[in-house]
């Protein structure tokens, strides 16, 4: 018998965007999925009207309504109300392909995670799309692509997951990371597993819209936002053992520099700014880890991260007047 998939979908604003979305979602060729939608608080009444006639209308969808506390509590309500064996994902503003939860679902037959392709479009341009052979991999390697920027990124919504497995590891996602949640999530779950299914297939769609919190630029975060990806990093680290695996340690240098310039971008762009904890914080990790991530960084980041070991305030001087 087919297991139970439940589908979570956190909802906030999203408006007309949320019917094909989840015409999408009530589309699929695996039918056993129960489709568990998290309204966190929206407050225009169209997405309100969608989600009740939805709801009313097929049986497949179980509406909750939470007050507004942001994208990873509503999540975290989502597993609570979770019954299904496995545990899937999509963002109320995305397209699912057809076969999306069916090719989630088969990869669940030789790993504990399975994971498959997207393309990302912006307008009618399609920006990325994954491709590829089908392959099994181990949880370390799993680790280790994760924080690849050419491999199946730290998503949540192109995944699925045990929920024996989140259950035992009481795993959620943590409400004071505002960057990174999702690849803690993920990383966090691996540590527990032993393999992974990657189907390169892009069965997902993930669309950037303009207007959409979630896809503004990054120097809008602000710093305190902007760090808190440092801080998932940091949590990361702790939970590697022992000088083990030397590509996963590479890759996670290369992101803590990234991430630090990022801070200091931040700090920048904040016309009167000052060298605050973040700022002294970011600092510190970019300079740890800089020569082992210089050989694989860009240009331009390999310029920024010198930059900021030998003037840092100088990056800040630029970055204010920019």
């Amino acid at each position: 018998m087919d297991k139970l998939v439940s589908m979570i979908m956190p909802v906030y604003n999203t408006g007309e965007r949320l019917i094909p979305c989840l015409d999408s979602a009530l589309a699929q060729t695996y039918k056993n999925i129960e489709i568990i939608i998290i309204d966190d608080g929206s407050e225009d009444e169209k997405t309100r009207e969608i989600l009740r006639k939805y709801a009313e209308e097929n049986e497949q969808i179980r509406l909750f309504t939470v007050s507004n506390a942001g994208g990873s509590s509503a999540r975290n309500k989502g597993l609570e109300k979770a019954t299904g064996e496995y545990i899937c994902w999509a963002d109320s503003d995305d397209i699912l392909a057809p076969d999306f939860v069916e090719t989630l679902y088969q990869g669940m037959e030789t790993g504990e995670l399975s994971i498959c392709g997207f393309k990302e479009v912006k307008g009618d341009v399609i920006i990325n799309e994954t491709t590829g052979s089908k392959q099994v991999v181990s949880a370390k390697d799993a680790m280790t692509m994760l924080l690849r920027e050419d491999s199946f990124k730290g998503y949540v919504w192109n995944k699925m997951f045990r929920r024996d497995i989140i259950e035992k590891m009481k795993l959620r996602f943590d409400v004071n990371i505002d960057v990174w949640e999702d690849v803690l999530f993920d990383f966090t779950y691996m540590t527990m597993i032993q393999q992974v299914t990657y189907h390169p297939k892009p069965v997902y769609t993930y669309i950037y819209w303009e207007d959409s919190l979630s896809h503004a630029r990054n120097h809008v975060l602000g710093v305190k936002r902007s760090y808190s990806a440092l801080e998932a990093e940091l949590r990361m680290e702790e939970m590697l053992t022992g000088d083990g695996d030397q590509e996963l340690r590479r890759q996670m240098s290369i992101r803590y520099v990234q991430s630090a310039l990022a801070v200091i971008r931040n700090v920048g762009y904040q016309r009167a700014g000052t060298k605050d904890e973040y700022y002294r914080k970011s600092l510190v990790l970019l300079k740890k880890h800089k020569k082992t991530a210089m050989p694989y960084l860009s240009k331009k980041d390999k310029f920024l991260a010198n930059i900021c070991c030998v003037c840092p305030g100088l990056l800040l001087l630029l970055y204010r007047f920019r």
